[in-house]
């Protein structure tokens, strides 16, 4: 029901009538549009429960009240011992006015709020009217019939419609005697007034429950907004996680670049040294052979003097340079070694653990012969990795562990592994030198070596291995004592890969497992 505003050229007055047109049409636009208005709150879980229940009772209560209509109709109205005309009616009347109690609750809670509840009023007061008229005996049920519809109404609706419904059933409960023409009497009073205090007490209980409703929903509300702010918050770290870790990222690889490109520049460079050292050493013999051919125009002292420089120190600073050359040959070709394996992307498959240590042993057969070592392989779980970190990894273990062998004893190298809750473990034992345990941290660094150094090695092994283990999100350390030996464990992370290869992984690992032997 909508009103047209009168069309009004400029400048001109509007006439009273339209006035008041006018505004009767505003009013009327206004009434209509507060009696329909439509809600959600089928969208609350609590409305949801209450729409549920009421459903169930319609369907419960709707073959009742057609039931007590039959019996009203169809059945001997003579009284009886158990039943009796007036009961039939009152069953009737009573289901069929809460049957639509709960239609009017159900449609009104999703399109017209507010008519629904003006339904509600009428319905309860033409209930009681019904009793009251076609059942004048039979008035004193009105009592249940009027509390019910209070308490029911208490359940369904907020205390400002529950205080209308009370006020219209207690004006029921007086003005039905009177409309039914029947004379006032002690019962109809008691009637009155208990209807009056179930109002009362059922509207009392009604308003704390819905304030302490209202206080729920307001300390629901504030904590909704404190999950979105802290969902929020956690939204943008992990924004900005993500992007300090792609800066990481980007800027790990430009030194990952910057290290090959100055490695393999330093390379060419040392090449070149290397190779002008050794034109000087051929320019300096030659000078040596033709001042031989002159050395009789020589005095003594000078030729003492061009021996000492050209035969014994320009030699040694060219020989210093050389060596000085190759070890800085080494450490370049070790660090390019590093950036390609850093650069190489891990491909990680099933792996028998037993054949590939057998695979490294082999390649390491000609140093175990020459040292005699014993080799012990105990267990070793099958693992989920990358085949050639795990190769370079024990190669390079077992390598120390021959090179640092004992001259003392007989050399014994024991190899093997365990599987832990969440990675697999495994180890290298010997009974060599051994380290010092202040030093059992800085060996994984770079170019950083322990023990012996006349033994050959470029100070790359162990920072390597250090490197694969941790890209496999793993951890190795070092046990050891000088004279007695060293034991190196490291671990590979179960889960290295995503959730279809774990599945995979757990197929193929075999099911054997053992504790670590012979702990230092």
């Amino acid at each position: 029901m909508n009103g047209i505003t009168p069309q009004l050229n400029e400048g001109q007055e509007p006439a009273p009538e339209d006035v008041a047109k006018h505004h009767l049409l505003s009013f009327e636009s206004s009434l209509w549009n507060r009696l329909t208005a439509p809600t959600a709150r089928l969208k609350d879980m609590e409305e949801r429960r209450r729409a549920q229940f009421l459903a169930g009772l319609m369907i419960f209560l709707i073959p009742v009240a057609v039931l007590g209509l039959f019996l009203s109709s169809y059945f001997d109205p003579t009284p009886s011992e158990f039943y009796t005309e007036q009961d039939a009616i009152f069953m009737g009347t009573m289901a069929t006015t809460i049957v639509g109690l709960c239609g009017v609750y159900l449609l009104s809670r999703t399109v017209y709020f507010n008519i629904g509840s003006i339904v509600v009023l009428l319905l309860i007061f033409g209930g009681a009217m019904g009793l009251s008229i076609f059942s004048p005996d039979g008035r004193y049920t009105i009592l249940p019939f009027l509390s019910l519809s209070i308490l029911l109404a208490s359940l369904l609706f907020p205390p400002g419609i529950i205080i209308p419904i009370a006020v219209v059933a207690n004006i029921a409960g007086i003005l039905t005697p009177i409309i039914a023409k029947i004379p006032y009497s002690d019962d109809d009073f008691d009637v009155i007034v208990f209807n009056l205090i179930m109002s009362v007490l059922i509207v009392a209980s009604a308003s704390i429950r819905h304030k302490y409703i209202e206080r729920v929903e307001q300390q629901k509300g504030l904590l909704d907004k404190v999950v979105v702010q802290l969902e929020d918050a956690r939204d943008n770290l992990e924004v900005r996680v993500q992007e300090r870790t792609a800066k990481l990222k980007a800027i790990n690889e430009e030194l990952k670049r910057f290290t090959y490109i100055m490695s393999h520049d330093l390379r060419n460079h040392l090449v070149n040294f290397n190779g002008f050292a050794e034109e000087l050493r051929y320019s300096v013999d030659a000078i040596t052979e033709t001042i031989d051919e002159v050395d009789s125009s020589l005095t003594p002292p000078q030729q003492a003097s061009l021996n000492e420089h050209l035969r014994e120190d320009i030699p040694e600073y060219l020989a210093y340079i050389n060596t000085s050359v190759d070890q800085m040959k080494r450490m370049v070709d070790a660090m390019l070694t590093l950036a390609r394996m850093e650069s190489r992307e891990l491909q990680p498959e099933p792996i028998e653990m037993r054949g590939l240590v057998r695979e490294v042993l082999t390649s390491l057969s000609t140093e175990i012969r020459e040292k005699d070592v014993q080799i012990v392989t105990n267990v070793l779980p099958g693992v989920f990795a990358d085949r050639f970190s795990l190769e370079r990894i024990f190669t390079n273990l077992i390598h120390n562990a021959v090179i640092y062998s004992s001259p003392e004893r007989q050399p014994i190298i024991t190899v093997g592994g365990y599987r832990d809750s969440d990675a697999t473990y495994f180890y290298v034992q010997d009974n060599g030198v051994g380290i010092d345990p202040a030093e059992t941290t800085a060996i994984f660094d770079i170019f950083k070596r322990a023990g012996d150094n006349n033994v050959s090695g470029d100070g790359m092994g162990l920072a390597l291995v250090k490197n694969l283990i941790t890209r496999h999100r793993g951890t190795i350390r070092c046990d050891s004592q000088v004279g007695i030996g060293s034991r190196f464990t490291f671990s590979i992370a179960d889960d290295l890969v995503n959730e279809e290869l774990s599945e995979q992984t757990a197929l193929s690992k075999p099911a054997d497992s053992a504790p670590p032997v012979n702990a230092l």
